[in-house]
């Protein structure tokens, strides 16, 4: 099976080099870390405090 460039995959373990990853609910699946580019979480945006002004 091949995956289009881009696909983003969810990671569920890493063993030697291989990523288990799940490619929809029902469909789990080896690729090796060497194809990969894995990327981290993104961090969760937290808004700035409101600014306060005065009138």
């Amino acid at each position: 099976m091949t995956l289009p460039r881009g696909t983003s995959l969810r990671v569920l373990d890493r063993q030697d080099g291989w990523l288990l990853v799940d490619l929809s609910p029902t469909l789990e699946g080896w690729v090796t870390e060497r194809l990969t580019t894995v990327q981290g979480p993104a961090p969760r945006y937290i808004p700035p405090a409101p600014m306060i002004g005065s009138r």
